[in-house]
Order: structure tokens, then sequence, then C-alpha cells
């Protein structure tokens, strides 16, 4: 899969997230965003494709507004509990309340 450094400037950019932050989301060192911008390291295999899904969500939704603003505060959310991992787990625990309160 080949990701350019200007992807990931796009995606950074478009999203409002530094370096830390994007660190943040993926769970990974920022010194390792620093590398890869200054194309001293590569991106590994996991981060290409993370990179990839978000230019292609950011692409989709060029057009429409809401999605966009939708699409920010989720990224936004998930910086704020500690990365993509965190913030997915939070969502299926209160997804899994929420269903068992309604079968109560």
């Amino acid at each position: 899969m080949k990701v350019a450094i200007q992807d990931l400037k796009d995606v950074m950019n478009e999203l409002n997230l530094s370096c830390s932050d994007f660190a943040s989301l993926i769970g990974i060192d920022v010194r390792s965003i620093t590398r890869w911008l200054d194309e001293t390291s590569t991106p590994t295999l996991y981060a290409k494709k993370f990179i990839f899904a978000l230019k292609w969500k950011l692409e989709k939704d060029q057009k429409d507004p809401i999605a966009q603003r939708i699409f920010q505060e989720l990224v936004n959310a998930a910086v704020q509990t500690g990365g993509l991992s965190m913030f997915l787990t939070i969502m299926f625990d209160n997804y899994t309340q929420s269903q068992r309160t309604r079968r109560e």
C-alpha cells in the first residue's frame, strides 16, 4: 500500500491534528510521526492503512459538511480519550450498557 507523506500531512491538516495528536490517535510515539514527516523513517503497514482510511473518509465526505463535522468530533474525542483503541473500547462499553438497559 502506497501512502505518501503528503497524504499524512493532508490528513493531519484537514483534521487539525498536531504530530502529538496524531501519535496519540494511533497509539505511537510522537517521534515516529516526526521521523515520517522528515522522511527519515516510513510508517508501519498499520499506520499506512490508518492514514489511507482517514484520507478515504475525508475525501468521501468532502461535499457533506455535517458528516465532516461529526467525523472531526469523533477524531477529537478519540484523541482526548487516549487514542482510537480506548475510544472504541468506551464506545463499545456504552453501547453494551445501553443494550442491557433496553432489555431490562
